[in-house]
């Protein structure tokens, strides 16, 4: 398996602050009487030449509380906190500029296509995390190996399965900017080996995601929220979160088989939040550096939890297996990942007691290796944070 260097081994470095610090525009905080979201812009590949008359995917995935009220729009019960999804597939000009107009009332669930967004939540819906990608092939893969001068270049770039990929944060005030996009990053390749029969997968955190997703703020929780009664946050009362973005990847030749959650003891039913979860698929641990000890707050508790989820098929992101995986019908396709945005409810860890200074964040997929993976050695993301 070859991944990206740093993907696994070596920290990745962030620092964080009190949120609002990091802060990139100011101006509108919601999405408020918007029917559309419209981005327009140019697109290019890494030495500059306009992506020309290109298929391009833009993946929308929004945060806010309240997205999806339980009742409305034939929405059944769910998570207060479910993000909202919409996907879009553009044609670039042979100028490698590009238009998009993505409709409120185009953004679904992200844990079930069947409930989309309302005209009205757009009030609620905070921040966007955009995503811009197009298939690593011999002619994107050209600009890009001429910075990487290597024989092989252009065969390993668009023979492993990756694709170029784009990414930043929306927020209100960045609504009919102009964006220049750069296909500069090479995404992860899928396996090019087979493993041993059956074809297994391999699962890997996204560091990378969640360190450029950190976020430390303090937040209110009362004795009732989910996050209290799940142990998300130790105790009720004005605490201080660490938040980050879990993604689950397969990047093996296999799919992750996991099936219903209806009768299943792989999965835990959360009266709080009144869905199943799929227990401890990902384990979220705060690291001394010096000791590599899991730290303790002053009270003694240690800062790590176990998170549970649905798993399925949320972001292509290498490949072009389709969509074989839901809530319903749990799962991850080879090429797929699974995204946990960091302001769902239970997505990072309570830090109200420990003292400021240096720290490495670890997050581990599979961590008791409940499902079979052709390579367990990749399991974790190392991510050196700064509590300041």
């Amino acid at each position: 398996m070859n991944a990206r260097p740093g993907r696994v081994k070596i920290p990745l470095v962030a620092t964080v602050c009190m949120a609002g610090c990091l802060s990139k525009t100011s101006g509108p905080t919601s999405f408020a009487g918007l029917s559309n979201i419209t981005l327009h812009g140019v697109i290019a590949y890494a030495d500059g030449t306009p992506v020309r008359s290109r298929t391009v995917q833009f993946r929308l995935l929004g945060s806010g509380a309240g997205l999806f009220p339980d009742g409305v729009n034939m929405c059944d019960e769910g998570d207060r906190h479910a993000q909202a999804l919409q996907t879009l597939n553009v044609v670039t000009a042979f100028d490698g500029s590009f238009s998009l107009t993505a409709p409120i009332e185009g953004f679904v669930r992200a844990t079930d296509e069947t409930c989309p967004m309302g005209p009205a939540a757009a009030a609620h819906l905070t921040m966007i995390d955009l995503k811009v990608q197009t298939d690593a092939d011999q002619v994107s893969c050209g600009p890009y190996c001429k910075s990487h001068p290597v024989d092989t270049c252009i065969l390993d770039c668009s023979q492993q399965g990756q694709k170029f990929v784009w990414s930043t944060v929306l927020t209100a005030g960045d609504v009919g900017a102009h964006l220049d996009i750069r296909l500069d990053e090479l995404g992860p390749p899928l396996g090019t080996t087979s493993p041993p029969e059956p074809d297994l997968p391999d699962l890997q955190v996204d560091g990378f995601a969640a360190a450029s997703s950190l976020k430390l703020g303090f937040e209110d929780f009362t004795a009732e929220d989910c996050e209290v009664q799940e142990q998300c946050s130790l105790a009720p009362g004005h605490r201080l979160l660490l938040r980050f973005d879990g993604v689950i990847q397969n990047l093996g030749l296999g799919d992750l088989v996991i099936g219903s959650p209806e009768n299943n003891p792989l999965f835990i039913f959360s009266e709080c939040h009144g869905h199943y979860h799929l227990k401890d698929i990902m384990t979220f641990e705060l690291l001394d550096p010096l000791t590599g000890e899991v730290v303790r707050t002053a009270g003694g508790e240690v800062v790590s939890r176990k998170q549970g989820f649905c798993l399925k098929d949320t972001d292509p992101i290498a490949g072009d297996r389709p969509r074989l995986y839901d809530c319903e019908n749990q799962g991850l396709t080879p090429g797929w990942a699974d995204i946990y945005g960091r302001d769902l409810g239970c997505q990072g860890l309570d830090v109200t007691d420990v003292p400021g200074g240096h720290y490495t964040l670890r997050l581990t997929v599979n961590a008791g290796r409940a499902f079979a993976e052709g390579n367990y050695g990749n399991n974790s993301a190392l991510v050196q944070v700064s509590l300041l």
